[in-house]
């Protein structure tokens, strides 16, 4: 099935899948997408000029505030990050990975950036001393899973405004509000995950490059 999947998003494989496998609900749904993130970009602009396909109702504007955070975060990713170092990247550039099958709609987006751990204290959206007063008030070790918690925090407490740091905390929140709804950040070596509202975070044994973000939302029965 693996090949399938692999097919049905573009990337070709040395083994062509039976037929009948791309036409399997697990396999069928299945949209692949990539971009590049522009500096000044306004929120929800990371779905214009993509390549490749999305979900339906991430095209639709239903999910403006989760395409936003998604802008949001990907701005992130790459801070610091300019000339030779983008290049490697291919631009500031976001990969994402989409279905909606039985109600719900899955997004994963992940980016090659410097990962939350090492862009929040160079956010310039909250200043150093107000990550390190969050990060001591939270009572939390310096390790990447702590650092996704700490930005988890910052983005629930920040002004309010769209676009201001609520990233991740709108991705988390849009799940926490929907009936199965569950996200996971991996980011560097840290790892969270929220189920049905319940949270919690870890430290992998080893790194990966970036940040990714997978997340499940139940859509109402008119949105389906």
């Amino acid at each position: 099935m693996t090949n399938a999947v692999l097919c049905q998003i573009g990337i070709c494989t040395p083994v062509s899948p039976p037929p009948e496998e791309m036409t399997r609900e697990d396999v069928r749904h299945w949209r692949s997408a990539t971009g590049v993130a522009s500096e000044g970009e306004k929120g929800g602009a990371i779905l214009q000029g993509y390549e490749g396909r999305l979900a339906d109702n991430l095209t639709s504007g239903l999910y403006d505030g989760i395409v936003e955070a998604m802008t949001n975060t990907v701005h992130h990713a790459y801070v610091g990050q300019s000339g030779e170092q983008l290049k490697k990247h291919i631009g500031r550039r976001w990969w994402a990975l989409s279905q909606e099958r039985e109600g719900n709609l899955t997004v994963a987006i992940c980016d090659l950036g410097i990962g939350i751990p090492r862009s929040l204290p160079r956010s310039a959206t909250f200043s150093r001393p107000v990550v390190q007063t969050a990060w001591k008030a939270l009572g939390l070790d310096k390790s990447d899973a702590s650092a996704i918690r700490v930005a988890l925090e910052l983005g629930k407490t920040s002004t309010g405004q769209k676009g201001r740091g609520r990233g991740l905390s709108e991705i988390v929140e849009a799940a926490n509000l929907s009936a199965g709804g569950r996200v996971l950040i991996s980011s560097n070596k840290g790892v969270f995950v929220s189920v049905d509202g319940k949270s919690y975070a870890r430290n992998a044994s080893h790194a990966i490059r970036g940040t990714l973000i997978l997340w499940t939302v139940e859509m109402t029965r008119d949105e389906a």
